[in-house]
């Protein structure tokens, strides 16, 4: 019979793995001390794991805090968690979920044993700033966040400019404003939306992109957002819009 506690814990040291490359299993084996635990509907998750000095590795089912979804994979709570703040909002499990306990002081002591916990923090905030960007919305763990972060290029641009991303890319305005432009027609846009997204999805429909005034665009890979099911649904979709406005 499959031992279903044997098979969760070897799905934590996968994402474990995962989350921290650069570490040997060895070390990462040492977290997994505890049983996992199945929690209902509907339940609060940080403010129990906080008192009990753990942090909550999320391995089936999804959690929600503030109408973001968190997927499988998370470790619930972690840049609070690591950085000593006070849990000000709560995560609550959507479905029924499981989670596996980690000692919260174990972690934090291996990511300063190899130097990685101040970068862990400051790679976790970022990832709260990518999360208020409308497309990394849709089920994105924060180390698939993570990783789009190191890959990405934030550019410049002046008043009427062309945008011309780097190549295979995807732009979100972060600042300033922008124009799509097809013949006598044009659709301005502001903080927050996705460019670029023209050519990028096999449509016959394009447009051009042209600054209204001094903006800034964070540029991300295409391929990776493009094989995110939640992202590209949200890109078919903001496609569709800007072909319904524009024709």
């Amino acid at each position: 019979p499959l031992d279903y506690e044997k098979y969760f814990q070897d799905k934590a040291l996968q994402w474990l793995r995962q989350r921290l490359p650069s570490l040997k299993k060895e070390e990462l084996k040492e977290l997994i001390t505890q049983q996992t635990e199945e929690i209902p509907r509907g339940q609060q998750i940080l403010a129990r794991a906080k008192e009990s000095g753990q942090m909550p590795l999320l391995l089936t089912g999804r959690v929600q805090l503030n109408g973001l979804l968190y997927p499988a994979g998370t470790l619930l709570g972690e840049v609070n968690a690591l950085a000593d703040l006070q849990v000000s909002r709560e995560m609550v499990s959507v479905g029924p979920v499981r989670i596996l306990p980690i000692s919260l002081d174990s972690y934090r002591e291996l990511l300063k044993r190899h130097k990685l916990l101040k970068k862990r923090i400051s790679w976790l905030k970022d990832c709260d700033h990518l999360r208020t960007f409308p497309m990394l919305q849709y089920g994105l763990s924060d180390d698939q966040l993570i990783s789009l972060l190191k890959k990405s290029e934030r550019i410049s641009l002046k008043k009427n400019q062309p945008v011309l991303l780097p190549e295979n890319t995807l732009g979100i305005l972060e600042v300033g404003e922008v124009q799509f432009l097809v013949g006598n027609k044009n659709l301005k846009v502001t903080e927050k939306t996705v460019l670029g997204l023209s050519n990028k999805l096999g449509k016959p429909f394009s447009w051009k992109e042209q600054t209204v005034k001094k903006t800034q665009v964070l540029c991300l890979p295409a391929e990776n957002l493009l094989q995110a099911p939640g992202v590209r649904w949200f890109l078919q979709r903001a496609y569709q819009d800007y072909h319904f406005q524009l024709s």
